[in-house]
């Protein structure tokens, strides 16, 4: 199908973007097997907007770039001991909720903790994610609402890669909702 093809080139085109960002086998990328007429199967341009919401206690997000995209958000005045609540509403219009022990925590910088988003995938890059963390005694200290487009339009929207990794979560998107 279109959307499989489209995808399929994204796709592609998203691991040459990685691979010379990263400066991996930079003579062999990913998309080098592409004729001129895949090329074209390619998303043409998209839009980003920025809707994240934060408190005092959030100190930023990132992205982990690899075969999967994940988000990740940082928070200040959080330890280990405490737990965090991530709820987001995937691509196909479920309510997720997931709980993310403080163990997983990983110490960024004195009393700054990077909590990892595993769960989601590339085609809620548009999804919001609500992270919330508590207590031991199940007070919420830190909350945050991000997403990997809010994220790229920040400001990193003008290097290859964001662009590309927004054009393979729109394509994706477009896959499983024909």
């Amino acid at each position: 199908s279109a959307n499989a093809r489209r995808t399929m080139v994204d796709m592609l085109n998203y691991g040459a973007a990685a691979q010379v960002y990263f400066k991996y086998d930079q003579l062999n990328l990913a998309n080098s097997c592409l004729t001129e007429e895949e090329k074209a199967y390619a998303t043409e341009s998209v839009t980003m907007v920025d809707k994240r919401v934060a408190d005092v206690n959030y100190y930023g997000s990132t992205l982990n770039l690899g075969s999967n995209i994940q988000l990740s958000m940082f928070f200040r005045n959080i330890t280990p001991d405490m737990y965090a609540i991530v709820t987001f509403t995937d691509h196909y219009g479920h309510d997720k909720t997931v709980r993310i022990d403080g163990s997983k925590f990983k110490k960024y910088k004195e009393n700054i903790y990077r909590i990892y988003i595993e769960e989601m995938v590339i085609a809620d890059a548009r999804q919001l994610v609500t992270c919330t963390v508590y207590d031991d005694a199940d007070n919420a200290v830190a909350t945050a609402t991000d997403s990997i487009e809010s994220y790229i339009a920040r400001g990193n929207a003008s290097e290859p890669i964001y662009e590309a990794i927004m054009k393979f979560a729109d394509s994706a998107y477009a896959y499983f909702h024909p």
